[in-house]
């Protein structure tokens, strides 16, 4: 089994888990390494599993969830250029998380943009299902969906609201339980 961080997906800045599956929140770290190339991690908090017309589907989900994202290359296939990937589920405070770990050339990877040295780093949220909620950069705000952080930037941190808490969506950490022994 591949060890890489599930989620991501950043990837796609908007990656979302699956069709039914969802978490609380993402959030990222981006590390620098050269003028477009770093390292990012992407963790998707309190990944859960919403019901389908009442019916709990969580084992169908979780088996989505190991099979396409943790084991398969949905994520890569979702974020051209990305490499050397890890990913890994863990469980904190009772709740299942998602990680992933990778590499990336390209601002682009993270459907990120600096247009040039003196610019600043910017990622756009306004077609993505993903709401800010906190980052070291700055914020735009609901007229100007970007994050931005100055030119020199080495070091980028971002946290998003993917869903709000659904008190009939389906933890996976029982899932991830026995999967795991």
């Amino acid at each position: 089994m591949k060890q890489h961080y599930a989620i991501l997906a950043l990837f796609a800045v908007t990656l979302a888990l699956s069709g039914c599956l969802t978490a609380e929140r993402k959030s990222y770290k981006i590390s620098m390494t050269g003028k477009q190339s770093g390292t990012c991690t992407i963790t998707f908090h309190n990944i859960v599993s919403p019901k389908e017309e009442g019916r709990d589907i969580s084992f169908k989900d979780f088996a989505e969830l190991v099979t396409d994202y943790v084991e398969g290359e949905k994520i890569e296939n979702e974020l051209a250029g990305c490499r050397n990937v890890k990913k890994r589920l863990y469980e904190k405070d009772g709740k299942l998380n998602g990680e992933i770990v990778f590499d990336f050339d390209s601002l682009s990877t993270l459907k990120m943009f600096k247009y040039d040295e003196n610019s600043p780093v910017m990622m756009y949220f306004g077609t993505s299902q993903e709401t800010f909620i906190e980052s070291n950069g700055t914020y735009g705000g609901d007229n100007m969906p970007v994050a931005f952080w100055p030119p020199q930037t080495t070091s980028m941190t971002l946290s998003t609201k993917i869903s709000d808490p659904n008190p009939d969506a389906v933890s996976l950490t029982a899932q991830y339980r026995k999967w795991k022994k």
